[in-house]
């Protein structure tokens, strides 16, 4: 059921965005595991999947997993955006990504002691 609900808002997304439709997914990493039994039975799948979608960055989560942080840095490691949400009311953010200059840029999503990370190129 979960699964569906993201499908939803990801397909929602991408009509709401325009109608030619060029998505290129994000491939997520997790960055250095953490060493405590807790969080390594929550690394065993990645709740989450990003996506570029024309102008929009859109990060969509499979179920709740807590406040999460979305940070995107440039390459230079500035960080060019950042959000706090809550997965338990929000699954799911789209960014807008149009104002960011050419360039390549890093995605990291942050919860709870789990660190994922993500390259993607404008």
């Amino acid at each position: 059921m979960r699964k569906q609900s993201v499908l939803l808002f990801v397909l929602m997304a991408m009509l709401i965005s325009d109608t030619s439709v060029s998505a290129a997914e994000i491939y997520l990493k997790k960055k250095e595991p953490p060493t405590d039994p807790d969080s390594l039975r929550r690394l065993a799948s990645i709740p989450a999947i990003a996506f570029i979608n024309n102008d929009e960055l859109t990060v969509a989560f499979d179920y709740p997993v807590g406040a999460v942080a979305i940070i995107i840095a440039d390459e230079s490691e500035n960080v060019v955006y950042y959000s706090l949400i809550d997965t338990s009311i929000q699954q799911g953010v789209v960014i807008p990504v149009d104002t960011l200059i050419s360039g390549d840029y890093s995605l990291q999503i942050e919860y709870e002691a789990v660190v994922l990370t993500g390259e993607f190129s404008l």
